[in-house]
C-alpha cells in the first residue's frame, strides 16, 4: 500500500476465528489480545480504566513466549491512554491462565460468586 493513507487495515482484512486473510493472503494467527476502555465516575474524578476480554494463544504455539508478547504489547497501548489499573477476568482457569497473569505481575483481589436463579429454592 505505498503511499496511500486514505484507508483502513479492516478494507482489506477478513477474520474467520484463527485465520486471517489480507488481500488475498490467508494466515493462522497464533494469538490474539483485546482490551476495553471505560471511564468510571468517582466521586470528585473520572477514572479511566482498563479490561482485558480476550488473551489467547493456540495450543500447538504455546510455551514460546507468544502470550507474553501479546500481554506487553497491550499493556504497553493501555498505559499510552493514561490507564492506572487494568483487571483480567478469567473463568474456571483453563490450561493454568491464572498463573500466567500472576507472572505478568497481576494479583488476585475479588471473588465473584454467581447462581443460577432458577437453582435457588423458594
Amino acid at each position: 500500500f505505498p503511499g496511500r493513507t486514505d484507508f483502513e487495515l479492516t478494507d482489506f482484512l477478513t477474520v474467520d476465528g484463527s485465520d486471517v486473510t489480507l488481500e488475498g493472503f490467508t494466515l493462522t494467527l497464533p494469538g490474539y489480545a483485546a482490551a476495553v476502555l471505560q471511564n468510571q465516575a468517582r466521586l470528585y474524578e473520572v477514572e479511566v480504566l482498563a479490561d482485558i476480554g480476550e488473551l489467547w494463544v493456540l495450543p500447538e504455539h504455546r510455551g514460546r513466549g507468544i502470550g507474553t508478547m501479546l500481554a506487553d504489547y497491550m499493556l504497553a497501548d493501555i498505559d499510552n491512554h493514561g490507564v492506572e489499573w487494568v483487571t483480567v477476568h478469567l473463568v474456571g482457569n483453563p490450561d493454568g491462565v491464572e498463573s500466567f497473569f500472576e507472572k505478568i505481575g497481576f494479583r488476585p483481589c475479588a471473588v465473584e460468586m454467581r447462581c443460577k436463579l432458577s437453582d435457588i429454592a423458594k
